[in-house]
């Protein structure tokens, strides 16, 4: 290539990274350099330009930052703040700014907010200083440490007039306004439905059709918790409904709707008037549920729990009346039934007792699934009171893992046979054969289990063959270092062969020398010919 070609090419190549990284800069920010007494370049023996700059040369964020597109972005918090601290962690700054103004996104009268900015300039993260006051773009809820980023607005409040003004202007008084808030019923108990309307009108007191969503915060026994009311608009009564139904495990006590509204297409919107309202929940005279404890309250209810042979099941319950903050009901009876679920999901009563709670209002009991005849049980818990019952039921499906070795020159190689309604009772590999033998035991045809090996102990074209018949409802995956034989069958299947075509080498050690001292001679004899076709 010619010199002179080559030349302009650097040249042209030289400008447009200049022009690329000049395009990061944020210029305001030079100002601010010019007015420090610094130069971008220069130092005063303390700090250099670029230690005011917040907005990082080597960031790879758009040059120019819009506090519109900000506005508009979902999830973003927008405010102004002076730093109160910055805290050093691994890899971020988490910073505390008392909050001057806010435009989006935080409640009215927070007075701190924390928010986390990477520490390096190649991330995007903002060089905050102490003191100084900042109008800043977090993305994330405001309690939940927002994250700020240079390819925001983030920058000096000396220099976002422009932004303040846009803020303040987008910000005036809200298009809609909640105008009252009522519930229809007087009282509110825990477990049923409530109803409450919403009445929404524009600035000219016309109403308008909206959404309405809400949240309720309560302390459970686990925990912080909420649940969320849901409803539609009612264009009759030119009002939304909204339907309320508090969980049966909240307390009796006064509790806050906190209301957000949303257009038929979007949202949330900013909006005025009523942004909250409380109401009471009582507890339920005379109700009665059937409630597990926290240690045994993960979800049980309505899922199938997966148990092995011969474990234990033993389960605390503790009878309460209305929910878990009523007293509890001590030396009372409940029924436990035990049911078998056949192939046709019929359900055959296997055990049924009574127990009685101690003082404390304790059941202590331990399931009885040893009878083999079934691979799916239901459990049903069943107490009443003052004329109320409740039920609970928990479903059970029957697995079992087993790991056979084969053991090899020492070595253990491990076979796997995880069985579902089937339990697995032994595995033999015949290595002259290439066959692997796995016993199971089941009556039920719902049974299915999976056997997985490595390559190296049985390998090739696998064929699987169940009571001496090739198996139809197999399938084979082979992996990088094992292969996977999963079985569906009926509940005739006693034993599954696995045959394959190449298996573990059935030579040792001796074998190996024998053979060398016999490719020795020809190795030998081989390299006195020399290479082929050089001797006649």
């Amino acid at each position: 290539m010619n010199k002179s070609i080559k030349i302009f090419i650097m040249l042209v190549a030289v400008g447009f990274s200049s022009s690329m990284m000049l395009s990061l800069v944020d210029w305001s920010y030079i100002g601010k350099c010019i007015e420090e007494g610094l130069f971008p370049g220069m130092s005063d023996g303390d700090r250099t330009c670029t230690d005011i700059i917040p907005h990082a040369f080597a960031c790879s964020c758009a040059a120019e930052w819009k506090i519109h597109d900000d506005y508009k972005e979902k999830g973003n918090v927008i405010f102004s703040g002076t730093v109160s601290d910055i805290i050093t962690q691994e890899r971020s700054y988490l910073v505390t700014l008392d909050i001057i103004d806010s435009w989006k996104g935080i409640p009215f009268g927070t007075g701190t907010i924390n928010i986390m900015t990477s520490q390096s300039s190649a991330s995007c993260g903002v060089n905050f200083e102490a003191n100084q006051s900042y109008l800043v773009v977090g993305h994330g809820p405001w309690d939940q440490t927002p994250t700020v980023s240079s390819c925001s607005s983030t920058t000096l409040l000396d220099f976002a007039d422009p932004q303040v003004a846009y803020l303040n202007d987008v910000t005036q008084e809200p298009e809609f306004i909640v105008k009252d808030v009522k519930f229809l019923q007087d009282i509110i108990y825990p477990d049923e439905l409530g109803f409450y309307e919403v009445e929404i009108t524009d600035k000219d007191g016309n109403p308008v059709e909206m959404f309405v969503t809400g949240r309720v915060d309560y302390i459970a026994p686990w925990g912080e918790s909420n649940f969320s009311p849901v409803g539609n608009y009612d264009k009759q009564k030119e009002r939304f409904v909204g339907e309320l139904t508090p969980p049966r495990e909240i307390a009796p006590g006064t509790y806050t709707l906190q209301l957000s509204v949303h257009g038929l297409h979007g949202g949330p919107l900013e909006f005025s008037g009523i942004k909250q309202v409380e109401f009471e929940i009582r507890e339920k005279p005379g109700s009665m549920n059937t409630l597990f404890l926290p240690a045994s309250m993960d979800k049980l209810r309505g899922e199938y729990r997966f148990f092995h042979k011969d474990e234990p099941r033993e389960f605390q319950i503790q009878l309460i009346k209305g929910h878990y903050y009523s007293s509890v009901l001590a030396n009372h009876t409940m029924s436990i039934l035990v049911y078998g679920i056949d192939e046709e999901n019929n359900e055959n009563l296997l055990q049924a007792v009574q127990k009685t709670s101690d003082e404390n209002g304790f059941v202590t009991h331990e399931l009885d699934l040893s009878d083999r005849t079934y691979c799916e049980y239901d459990v049903v818990f069943s107490a009443q009171y003052d004329g109320f019952e409740d039920t609970q039921r928990i479903g059970y499906r029957m697995t079992n893992t087993e790991t056979y070795h084969y053991t090899w020159n020492g070595e253990d190689i491990p076979v796997t046979v995880e069985g579902n309604c089937s339990v697995p009772l032994s595995m033999e590999f015949d290595q002259q054969k290439k066959t692997m033998t796995v016993q199971v035991d089941t009556t039920d045809a719902k049974k299915s289990f999976q056997i997985e090996f490595p390559h190296r102990l049985l390998d090739g074209d696998l064929s699987v063959v169940f009571n001496g018949d090739l198996g139809e409802n197999s399938s084979v995956e082979k992996r990088k270092d094992v292969a996977i034989v999963n079985i569906k069958g009926n509940s005739d299947i006693t034993t599954v062969q696995i045959i394959g075509t190449s298996a573990i080498p059935e030579f040792g050690q001796m074998a190996l020398l024998l053979l060398g001292a016999a490719i020795l001679p020809i190795v030998i004899l081989a390299r006195k010919l020399g290479p082929l076709g050089t001797r006649a």
